[in-house]
Order: structure tokens, then sequence, then C-alpha cells
């Protein structure tokens, strides 16, 4: 985490009993995060209260008790606003309210700044607010436990989870809506409200809620395809992103997905594969993370991990025990976009492995497979040339155990190729 800090410090006299006393300070610009730390001489005998303004205003108030404040752009400490973390001119007004002497009062402030980062989530879940068992708070509990940083609450042909979502220091919730028709369910992530009216009863007014979705800047993905509640609507003229590569356990359940993805994206398609395990209740085949997505972010709030689905900077675990890698080529990451102007040279993939155990490494191109190899849960770093001729790059990641049996995979997307 990207962090630095200052303090402010402030000598108050007995002439400043019952004033408002004010510090400037500057915020830099790019500011996710930032963190009071209040503390002053005799607390018992002076009470000092404390407001904070932004650039725009109020964000709030803390009593002499309170030592501690955070701001974010999704939460903040009881008292305080949250919103948008803007550059420039912020102030604290102090509060005189009762001074037995002289008092020495310091105000350190930790700045936390924008810095790319992975966070892993569940882009699939369900709650009591339709078919789900689990309130939102118990079903957060839950996903905190299996290391999740997020999880989009996708409640079937409902918005009312997203009006009524908790904001967390430590964790994110992403509004969400499971759109669910006879013919099968899609995902609209991002917004509390993707469309005006749920009408799905002809291609027709399906495809206007799609256009009406993705013109407001919801991330669209098309759950279980080939399976369960099957995707019958069809794929043609519809906008959508993504598609849902792994839905819960077992691999049997997600090889159609999977297939079809690979297809799509050999013919020239840019569609991101993304994971989710479709939890209502308890079972041991569906729990959190077990369809894991990953997002690389600015930060965990709710507008960074948006854009990166949109960016396409997204990785899918099939459950929490699977290792995983990340590739560049070059300076591009994955869901970037390469323009390629000679097609005679190399492209060079550098990855970055995280092994819990020994895996298979596998690279997919328009032309399926293309390299695999076996690497020990020692390996942290492996580089291929590839030719440039292919329309994309894709990683996979799969355990092995000493029968060579693979299980536990992990997947990225790609980096395309675009040839002029």
């Amino acid at each position: 985490m990207d962090t630095t800090a200052i303090t402010l410090s402030k000598n108050i006299i007995l002439e400043d009993l019952h004033r408002h006393l004010r510090i400037d300070f500057e915020v830099p610009e790019k500011v996710t995060m930032l963190t009071f730390n209040f503390s002053r001489t005799s607390p018992i005998h002076n009470w000092i209260n404390y407001m904070i303004y932004d650039t725009e205003g109020y964000r709030g108030w803390s009593d002499r008790k309170q030592s501690k404040v955070i701001l974010k752009e999704d939460y903040a400490t009881p008292g305080y606003i949250p919103k948008p973390i803007k550059k420039g001119r912020w102030h604290i007004i102090l509060d005189v309210a009762r001074l037995a002497s002289t008092c020495q009062l310091n105000i350190d402030i930790t700045y936390t700044f924008e810095s790319k980062k992975w966070y892993k989530g569940d882009m699939h879940t369900h709650t009591n607010h339709s078919d789900g068992l689990f309130s939102i708070e118990k079903a957060v509990n839950y996903a905190k436990d299996t290391g999740l940083d997020f999880i989009a609450l996708t409640d079937h042909n409902t918005y009312s989870q997203n009006y009524l979502m908790p904001a967390y220091e430590d964790f994110t919730l992403l509004p969400g809506v499971e759109l669910t028709t006879s013919k099968g369910h899609v995902n609209f992530i991002g917004l509390n409200e993707c469309f005006k009216a749920f009408r799905y009863d002809s291609f027709e007014s399906l495809q206007a809620m799609f256009e009406e979705g993705y013109s407001k800047g919801a991330f669209i993905s098309i759950n279980h395809p080939f399976i369960g509640d099957k995707w019958r609507w069809g794929f043609e003229d519809l906008k959508f992103h993504s598609i849902e590569i792994w839905n819960g356990t077992p691999l049997s359940r997600n090889l159609s997905a999977l297939k079809w993805w690979q297809d799509m994206l050999s013919t020239g398609h840019k569609i991101t594969g993304t994971g989710g395990s479709d939890i209502h209740e308890h079972g041991k085949q569906r729990w959190y993370g077990q369809g894991m997505t990953y997002i690389q972010a600015l930060s965990n709030n709710r507008r960074h991990l948006h854009q990166g689905l949109l960016r396409g900077r997204v990785c899918v675990a099939s459950h929490p025990l699977a290792s995983q890698v990340f590739f560049t080529i070059d300076t591009f990451e994955i869901g970037d976009t390469i323009i390629i102007t000679d097609p005679s040279k190399a492209v060079n993939l550098m990855c970055e492995l995280y092994l819990l155990t020994d895996c298979r490494l596998k690279v997919y191109g328009s032309n399926g497979l293309i390299h695999k190899v076996d690497l020990d849960s020692n390996t942290a770093h492996y580089d291929i040339s590839l030719p440039s001729t292919s329309l994309f790059y894709r990683l996979e990641l799969w355990r092995t155990d000493e029968n060579g049996e693979e299980s536990f995979p992990f997947f990225t997307n790609p980096i395309y190729l675009e040839h002029c």
C-alpha cells in the first residue's frame, strides 16, 4: 500500500477556550483514503472536538472521545460523509469546549494513494433479498472469512439489496442484479439500477434492457450459459462484456463455457471471462470464492473495481486453493490491446507466479494450446517468447499431483494482439 504521513501540531492556550481554531492542510492528487489520528495532552481535562472540511465543504464531526477518523470514497467513520477525496486545501476546525491548562494537540494524517493491486472477490452471490439464505451482513462476514476483498450483490430481479448496502472500511460491496428470465440469467454490475423496468417477454424487450444497462455503464456478464438455467436467447445482437467461465464447482460444469470462450476469442471477439460461486446457502460445491474473480484496480473502492472490470483487468480462480499467475507483454497488461506493426517480431510474455503447489502452466492463443510446462512450487517467474501472429494470449495454471492429474485451475484474461 502506497502511503505517506504528515503531522499537524497546535499549541492551545487558555485564551482559546470556547473558540474555533482552524488548521489548514493540503491533500495531493490520487489519494484514496485519509486516516486521521488525534492526540492531546491531558485528554480527560482538555475537551476538544473536531470538524473536517474538504475543498467543497463539510465532511463531519468527532467529539473529544474519538481519536481516529477514516475517510474514503465509499466508507467513512460514523459521523462523516463518504465521498471522493478531492485534491486541494482542506481544513480542520478545533472546537475548544473545555480547557484545564495549556494543551498540545497533534493530528497525524496518513495519505493512502492509488496503487495497482489485484483484489479478489465473488461476482455472483445471492442474499435474502431474493432466494438466498443469508443477510447482506452475514454474506460479508462469510466472504471476509474466505479471504475475499469484495462481492457483487446479484440478487434476482431486484434492486433492494443495492439500497441497503452497509459500508465497510476493509471490504467492498458492488451493486448488481441478476436479470432472471425463463431463457437464461445475466448479471448487470456496478449500478444501483440498470434499467427502469423488468420487461423481457420478447427478444426486442430483452435487447432494450441490454442497451439501457450498457449505455449507463453497467458491466454485463452472461451467467452459466451452458448449464442449469442455460442461456437460450443467443449471443448475437446483444451488447455484453463477459461470460461466466466458472460457476461454482466442479470442473465438469464449466468445460462448455471455457470451450465457447476460447472459440470466441479465437475468432476475434473480445469477451472477458469472470467467475462466481452463485452462492445461495451452505453447500459443499458452492461457497464464497468457489468461482473467484480477481480484479486489478487502483484501490478497493467501487469505482476503481468497476473500471478494472470494464478494462478487462480480470483473472478467474476456480477455488481459494488455486495458485495464481499474472502476465505482461512489455508494458501491456491483462485486458490491453497491442497494435502489431511487424508480425515477424516475437512478443515476450513475462509471467509472475504465486504457487501453492507444483503446477502446470498452459499458454493459449488463437490456435489453441501452444505451450505448456510443469513448474515446481518455488517458481516465481517464467518468461516465454512467442509469435506475434496470434490474436491474443492468455494463461491457465493447474495444480498437478504425483500422477499428473490436474485440479484447481486459474485463468487469466487475454492480452489482445491487433494486426495492422
